[in-house]
Parts: structure tokens; sequence; C-alpha cells
């Protein structure tokens, strides 16, 4: 009686677990698009006196991509851009976790503890 119920639930979970592993690696996870032109950034590094007295909802200007990026972007040296929100880039994934795909990468992480 309880071994039909137990391969169902199995399979259940493998299937959300599978579904929500191919949303965290093809979604985006919220890149900072690069501008289409360059801008220029000589004001902001001659102006060193100024970074005492900014705020944390600042947007920064990344030192690798060369781009304006939004408060709590950071730059990922695995993908070389900047990504909203950034967690970390996982292996497991091969995908930086971030803003617009962190909720995915959480339920890959409960349906495998699971």
């Amino acid at each position: 009686l309880w071994c039909p119920f137990h391969a169902v639930m199995f399979n259940l979970i493998v299937l959300l677990l599978l579904a929500c592993h191919t949303r965290a690696v093809f979604a985006d996870p919220g890149m900072v698009p690069l501008p289409d032109t360059a801008i220029d950034f000589s004001d902001l590094r001659s102006s060193t006196s100024h970074k005492s007295e900014r705020s944390n909802e600042d947007w920064t200007v990344c030192n690798r991509c060369e781009t304006y990026r939004p408060p709590r972007a950071h730059h990922c040296r695995i993908c070389h851009r900047c990504v909203r929100r950034m967690d970390h880039h996982c292996p497991w994934i091969n995908n930086c976790v971030g803003e617009l795909n962190q909720k995915y990468f959480i339920q890959f992480l409960f349906y495998t503890g699971t």
C-alpha cells in the first residue's frame, strides 16, 4: 500500500528538483546591462573626497567592466559581468545566484535536501 505512494512522492520531488534546477540555470540572475557607448568616468575617479560621504543607496562604478551599477550589485569574476543583488557564483548551476533566480536556487536546494 505504501510502495506506490512513496514511488509517486519520490518521482514528484525529483521532477520538481529538475524543474527548479533548469530554471536556476537558464534564468537571468539580474545582469547589469553594459552601456552602448563609452561613459566618461573622469569626474568620478578624480573626486576621492566624496567617497566618505557616499551612502549605500548611491550607484557606483565597477572598476572591471566600467559601467554604472546599482546598490548591492557586485562583479562576478567568472561571468565577467555585474549582477544585481549577487549572492555567489554557483558551480552546481554554472550561473550566478542573483536577484532574479535566487528563488529557483533556494527551491532547488530545498528539493535536493528532501
